[in-house]
C-alpha cells in the first residue's frame, strides 16, 4: 500500500517539469499586478509572459507603452519586492490587444439608457419561442444590455 503524499511533495516534484516554474511565477505576477501598478494602469496594460527573467507586458496604445518605459525600473523593483526575490531582470512593454479588452469596452452604467417600449416588445417577441427559462432569461438580459448600450440596433 502506498503512503499518502503531501501536496507540497507533489508540487515540489512537479517543479522539475520544464516551464512549470515560469508559469507559476507568471501567475503570481498577474495576481499582484494591479497592486503594483495601480488600478488605472492595470486597465491599460497587462503582463503577457515571463521568459529568461524578462517580463513582457502588453499595452493597449503606443502612447502608454512609451510612458511605461520611463517607469520600467520602478515596476521591476516593485514586482520583485512583492514576489520576494529577483525573478524579473527587465520589463519590456509592447503594444498589443489586451485579453481583458472586452471588459474595458463595456460602457459604465451611467452611459446606459432606458429601453423604449418598442425595443422591449421586440425582445419579448424574439425570445418568445425559447422554452428553457434560464436560456430565455440570459438572452433577454443580453439583448437588454445590447440595446441599452447602443450595441444593438433595430
Amino acid at each position: 500500500m502506498k503512503r499518502p503524499v503531501s501536496i507540497g511533495d507533489v508540487l515540489s516534484g512537479g517543479l522539475s517539469f520544464p516551464g512549470l516554474k515560469s508559469m507559476l511565477k507568471e501567475a503570481r505576477i498577474k495576481r499582484v499586478w494591479q497592486g503594483v501598478v495601480g488600478k488605472e494602469l492595470a486597465r491599460r496594460c497587462e503582463p503577457s509572459f515571463l521568459k529568461d527573467g524578462v517580463l513582457h507586458v502588453r499595452v493597449h496604445s503606443p502612447v502608454w507603452a512609451t510612458e511605461l518605459r520611463f517607469h520600467a525600473e520602478l515596476i521591476r523593483r516593485r514586482l520583485n519586492q512583492r514576489l520576494g526575490g529577483n525573478a524579473i531582470e527587465r520589463v519590456i512593454f509592447r503594444v498589443g490587444t489586451l485579453k481583458s479588452v472586452a471588459d474595458r469596452r463595456r460602457p459604465p452604467e451611467a452611459e446606459r439608457r432606458e429601453l423604449s417600449d418598442e425595443e422591449s416588445r421586440y425582445i419579448e417577441d424574439t425570445i418568445g419561442s425559447i422554452k428553457d427559462p434560464l436560456l430565455k432569461d440570459a438572452v433577454r438580459r443580453a439583448m437588454q444590455r445590447a440595446f441599452s448600450t447602443g450595441g444593438l440596433k433595430r
